[in-house]
């Protein structure tokens, strides 16, 4: 502080306003400089974002009121609970944006069926069909009626 102290002591009441107008030009510069920088990784991430969601079009979720969807990440359920989702099928699933039982009740058969198909043979003999409906029951509660229908399932059929 007290090399500041001397040199607008030096300089004179003209040429410190000159310095100090210079120092907040400088500072100016340097904060639209980042805020280019960010406005542009902002871009950046938003192109890619739509890229990622437009390969994954093939998904076909019922769409949510607008007002109801939270911005904030949700906490992901065990898809492997449900009768015929292993580790293996519950990555595919995350990949393709599918992290929590509603979502997945959202999701048509077709559509999981696509999933496996694009992941290969190993994946293509599962069958989804019942996968929406069994997620329906856990992410509202029913268990004794979750229970009762993956009884009667093997492999999720």
């Amino acid at each position: 502080m007290d090399f500041i102290t001397q040199l607008f002591t030096s300089l004179g009441t003209r040429d410190s306003v000159v310095v100090i107008l210079f120092l907040i030009v400088a500072w100016l510069l340097g904060y639209l400089v980042r805020h280019l920088q960010l406005s542009s990784r902002i871009t950046e991430l938003e192109t890619d974002l739509r890229a990622t969601r437009s390969s994954h079009s093939d998904v076909q979720t019922e769409s949510l009121p607008s007002d109801k969807v939270s911005r904030v990440p949700v906490q992901a359920d065990d898809l492997k609970q449900l009768e015929g989702i292993g580790p293996k099928i519950e990555e595919l699933l995350n990949a393709a944006g599918i992290h929590t039982w509603k979502q997945l009740s959202l999701t048509t058969p077709e559509a999981l069926a696509s999933i496996l198909q694009q992941a290969g043979d190993r994946f293509r003999i599962h069958d989804p069909s019942s996968w929406p409906e069994q997620a329906k029951l856990l992410a509202e509660g029913r268990l004794d009626e979750f229970e009762k229908l993956t009884d009667s399932l093997t492999g999720g059929r």
